[in-house]
């Protein structure tokens, strides 16, 4: 949130890097194995970083392209061209591998999704004003269309795909649609909900997907398209992960999180947390390989009416262990500004890839206690 990002290893104790941005910092994502980071600024540009030096990498990674998106392996980035066209680039340099062109009546296309093998990517048409109602899936090797998938009712307003690869979701204000991506075949429609979709999200290997909409979570069966679980809040938006073990990380609009277990529809854990508490998460993240997650958001610190203060933690899955929990209070009004608006942003990267990092993080530490000693 505002123009900083911040970096942290969470099983590193005090290890954090703050990297500065050109202006507020509205999304942040991460390579699998966390070496890059990448943030929408809301100049509408983006900045890239590595995040083992908390430098910049090139001043001219992809400059013109918008909306960058990390492609598997980190080196290879992924964003909306000037003429509406998609632009597949390579970290640190100013040259352009590959631009996919779409027919122009679909319009210019927005990077949506990418598919976890990185062999295949989503993109939709429209702009601000009005969304087309077809999907395309590009081949990345060579810029070529798959398929076009087209939403029977109504413009796309949400993609999702799932973390195998397999399978797509597309959804209007109330319907969901599943589709095979190797095929393109048409697979089934989830039952409607009562009110507009907000969010999607499909389980490891199909058999669960889970949508947010104000007030409510559904969670429908993979294999028959009905609804397994409903949770209802008084207002607001549910924010949430899908963890390994048809687990669920569910945070209430006035409430604190949770793991749910999605195949008993019961609750198996309340998550831990610093003296911020969780409540008014905005934005909630797992890690690609699903053994962490974390949070972010605003709220009043405990026994205080008026000061604001925006938080950030990570929990550990399989637990719901709290491993790390960050705060920033007044004087950073921008900071809380920004979560306030919903701004904040969460990128988590897989726990095994981190290791040799969090070894010699570990051992920097312990040498600067001798020092200090």
């Amino acid at each position: 949130g505002g123009t900083n990002a911040t970096l942290v290893l969470p099983e590193a104790e005090g290890s954090r890097q703050m990297l500065e941005s050109n202006g507020d910092v509205l999304r942040l994502r991460l390579s699998p194995g966390g070496g890059v980071l990448v943030a929408d600024v809301a100049d509408g540009s983006s900045q890239v970083w590595s995040s083992r030096s908390g430098r910049p990498v090139g001043v001219r990674t992809c400059p013109g392209v918008r909306n960058l998106q990390i492609l598997p392996g980190g080196d290879r980035l992924v964003g909306e061209g000037a003429g509406g066209d998609v632009v597949v680039c390579r970290v640190g340099f100013d040259e352009e591998l590959l631009r996919l062109r779409a027919p122009q009546e679909l319009g210019r296309q927005q990077v949506v999704k990418v598919f976890p093998a990185g062999d295949m990517l989503a993109t939709t048409g429209g702009d601000d004003h009005e969304q087309t109602s077809t999907v395309i899936l590009w081949d990345v090797a060579s810029g070529r269309v798959r398929h076009l998938l087209r939403s029977p009712h109504g413009p796309v307003r949400l993609l999702e795909v799932s973390p195998c690869g397999t399978l797509l979701a597309i959804a209007n204000v109330d319907r969901v649609y599943l589709w095979h991506a190797a095929s393109g075949r048409f697979r089934m429609q989830l039952f409607p909900v009562s009110s507009a979709l907000m969010e999607v999200k499909i389980s490891s290997h199909g058999a669960r997907i889970v949508g947010g909409a104000s007030g409510s979570l559904f969670a429908w069966s993979g294999f028959t398209g009905r609804v397994e679980l409903q949770v209802q809040f008084t207002a607001g938006l549910p924010r949430f992960a899908l963890l390994p073990d048809d687990k669920l990380a569910l945070f209430a609009p006035r409430g604190a999180g949770e793991i749910w277990d999605l195949r008993t529809g019961e609750r198996v854990h309340r998550l831990p947390a610093g003296g911020q508490g969780t409540r008014g998460a905005a934005r909630v993240a797992a890690s690609p390989d699903g053994r962490l997650f974390a949070a972010c958001g605003t709220g009043r610190p405990r026994g205080q009416r008026r000061e604001s203060a925006a938080w950030a933690m990570v929990w550990e899955s399989a637990t719901g262990r709290l491993l790390h929990a960050m705060e920033e209070r007044q004087p950073l009004p921008s900071l809380a500004e920004a979560l306030g608006r919903q701004h904040c942003s969460i990128a988590v990267a897989q726990m095994a890839s981190m290791a040799d990092e969090l070894g010699r993080r570990r051992e920097e530490l312990r040498q600067r206690r001798r020092r200090v000693r």
